[in-house]
């Protein structure tokens, strides 16, 4: 039954996410043309993996430039090495730690090691995540501080490079989420809260520690955990918020949701900028973790605890609502709710909860 479940909820996130352009390219050292093949930095954006930009590479740091002019940058592509075929892959030297700048080489954003890969025929790309996402993005730099070294050649070879993100603001106007603190007298935790619509609400999962609740990841210190804690469906029914808050209702999280349509120019995937993920910016400031519960796993889809509500055709209550990146919040059908209820019901008690201000 469980698994059932677990195919009825599957559904496919749409990144709302889109291939920034790489307006230009240039490197601090290029290899000169060998035998009619030339070695450019254009053979890093022109799609084809069996092109490659190649450079020497003698133990001192080499650099490429993207111009790229994004609103937003939360990923970066490498395809690593020559991809002509996989002898040209295994002779030649591939990247291996860079850091990478955002528009000088004063702001450095982040460090990473590659993978040192086999050859694969289609390609093998290292992905690279931002989060927070990078805003106001005209430069990218790519600093190469060592190689994995080829069998042959010394040459430092990457095949290509794709940024992903947004061009433009995907807001009908700027928005910055203005936060307050909750302090919470039961036991003295601290939440982020913030207005979205007209209504108060949490900006971080309840972490009060509800006996039969439990941590979302075993960690050391009063919070236990980054990202609350799972509760029970009874013990959500017991006054779980902080006094002067409460349980949203169905109609709350659909007004969060009309906010979040307002405020787009194209509501294609603006719900994904609810969570924190490396496909989104948080962009709404309400911070949802994905649930890894009766559902399948994923880290823009979740379940949060309400107050009961009816629905057509299910003769008794219905007490959560689902949050995911197609379609904001929304109750489960008739089938869905039969099925939950089969369920034994200490395999259905992992949602999280979000309280909103009386």
């Amino acid at each position: 039954m469980v698994r059932l479940l677990l195919l009825i909820f599957a559904f496919t996130v749409t990144s709302y996410a889109e291939n920034v352009p790489i307006k230009a390219t240039r490197a601090s050292a290029t290899l000169p043309p060998q035998s009619g093949v030339n070695f450019s930095t254009r053979n890093l954006i022109d799609k084809l993996s069996s092109t490659s930009w190649a450079a020497p590479f003698h133990n001192k740091s080499i650099t490429v430039e993207l111009k790229v002019d994004a609103f937003e940058v939360n990923k970066l592509r490498i395809l690593n090495g020559d991809n002509l075929d996989k002898h040209a892959y295994d002779r030649s030297s591939r990247a291996k730690k860079i850091k990478i700048f955002v528009n000088n080489k004063d702001n450095l954003v982040q460090s990473e090691t590659l993978k040192n890969s086999t050859w694969k025929e289609n390609g093998n790309y290292d992905e690279i995540s931002f989060s927070p996402a990078l805003q106001d993005v005209k430069i990218l730099i790519i600093q190469i501080e060592s190689v994995y070294p080829g069998i042959i050649k010394d040459e430092l070879m990457i095949s290509e490079i794709a940024v992903e993100g947004l061009v433009s603001n995907p807001l009908k106007q700027d928005y910055t989420p203005e936060f307050m603190t909750l302090t919470d007298a039961r036991d003295g935790q601290e939440y982020k809260t913030l207005k979205i619509g007209n209504r108060q609400w949490m900006a971080e999962n309840l972490a009060y520690a509800d006996e039969g609740s439990s941590c979302v990841e075993i960690t050391v210190g009063v919070r236990c955990s980054e990202k609350g804690r799972y509760y029970s469906e009874f013990s959500a029914d017991d006054g779980l918020c902080p006094l002067g808050w409460r349980l949203p209702t169905r109609e709350d999280f659909m007004e969060l949701n009309q906010f979040v349509k307002d405020m787009a120019l194209d509501t294609a995937g603006i719900f994904q900028e609810l969570f924190i993920s490396s496909e989104s910016a948080n962009r709404f400031g309400l911070g949802l973790y994905g649930s890894d519960s009766l559902f399948n796993s994923s880290p823009m889809e979740t379940a949060f605890w309400v107050q009961r509500f009816k629905i057509e055709d299910f003769e008794g209550d219905v007490p959560f609502v689902r949050v995911d990146a197609t379609r904001g919040a929304y109750a489960p059908d008739a089938e869905i709710m039969s099925h939950f209820r089969n369920i034994d019901i200490k395999q259905r008690t992992s949602f999280f909860v979000r309280c909103v201000e009386e």
